[in-house]
């Protein structure tokens, strides 16, 4: 290696002397280098896999079901399945009691009071009585407890699930079969929640969740929308205190305002004064309230277990349903039901 004066004591190697090395080398010419080294020439046919398969006489084996079946079943362990099919013995030994019990307590409760008056909501628009909707906030829970695999799901029904429902009960409520009395509502609902129930559970059994995961984003938000008009159409009527005829399914959002719109000079201002005030006390709380409550304390105020009390002691005492013909629920039972 060349090294100026310098580089000799400092170390430095020359910059010029890979400039000096690279002007030294030759380039051998291609045509020699191509005489020097030896060339391999590859030809074979083009094959699809079915030609291929064919010319080389293969065959793909047959599975063994039996043999396939019964290594599967060895391979379970029952501890395991145990722990996926009930996922609560996998987690509720590691449960730190004194620290979590009081938070889920805090959070329990709050999803409760938010149930109460959500589950009568959801009753009257499946067109069953209210106790139903209770219910059905009630079990739901009690199921997912044991088979639920979250811990921040609060399981039960929604709005859309409610409207199709009741709309099955309007249809099929009152009708019987020679020689049978006629259907009630609760007993539509109730064959509509077991047939759904067994298509789930075959669904379970299937794995076809999975399906889930082909429905788009577009698909996800354009349902949640439709959903979401519905839902507010089917309750303009009870804002405004109007009751509208059937209008049978067919483009039944169009006709619904149209129905609307025909009786507009029929609508009961003491329900919509009821409705707005309503309306504007949980935005208040929801927008402006609840986050300054939730900087000084983990307990949120109950704004809907509060308009249902402030409801239900305003029609009784104030007599809305007699004087200002507000439609009230009407008694609701207590207790778990005697039957089922």
């Amino acid at each position: 290696m060349k090294r100026d004066s310098v580089g000799a004591e400092s170390g430095i190697v020359n910059p010029t002397f890979y400039q000096e090395l690279s002007e030294e080398q030759t380039v051998p010419d291609a045509t020699t280098r191509d005489e020097a080294l030896p060339q391999v020439t590859v030809s074979r046919p083009l094959y699809q896999q079915h030609q291929l398969n064919d010319a080389y006489q293969y065959r793909k084996p047959k599975r063994a079901f039996q043999r396939e079946l019964k290594t599967r079943i060895r391979k379970v362990d029952a501890k395991s399945c145990c722990s996926s099919l009930f996922p609560l013995t996998t987690w509720l030994p590691e449960y730190s009691w004194s620290k979590d019990l009081v938070r889920d307590l805090v959070s329990g409760c709050t999803v409760a009071v938010m149930h109460i008056p959500q589950g009568i909501g959801y009753a009257l628009l499946a067109n069953v009585p209210p106790i139903v909707g209770i219910y059905m906030a009630f079990f739901p829970v009690l199921v997912y407890f044991l088979f639920g695999t979250s811990r921040h799901n609060s399981m039960g029904t929604f709005a859309v699930v409610s409207i199709m429902v009741g709309k099955t009960v309007l249809a099929y409520t009152g009708t019987s079969e020679p020689g049978e009395p006629p259907r009630s509502a609760l007993d539509v609902a109730t064959a509509v929640c077991f047939v759904v129930g067994i298509m789930q559970l075959i669904m379970c059994i299937c794995r076809l969740g999975v399906i889930s995961f082909l429905l788009s984003d577009t698909l996800v938000s354009g349902f949640t929308t439709g959903a979401a008009i519905h839902v507010v159409t089917s309750q303009i009527k009870d804002l405004l205190g109007l009751t509208l005829p059937s209008v049978g399914s067919m483009f039944e959002i169009v006709k619904t305002y149209i129905e609307i719109f025909k009786q507009i000079v029929n609508v009961n201002w003491a329900a919509i004064i009821i409705s707005a005030i309503t309306i504007v006390v949980l935005v208040f709380n929801n927008e402006i309230l609840k986050p300054k409550v939730a900087k000084r304390s983990v307990i949120p105020i109950p704004i809907e277990l509060i308009a249902v009390i402030a409801g239900t002691l305003l029609s009784r005492y104030l007599y809305l349903q007699d004087k200002y013909s507000i439609k009230t629920i009407g008694t609701i039972p207590t207790g778990l039901p005697g039957k089922c």
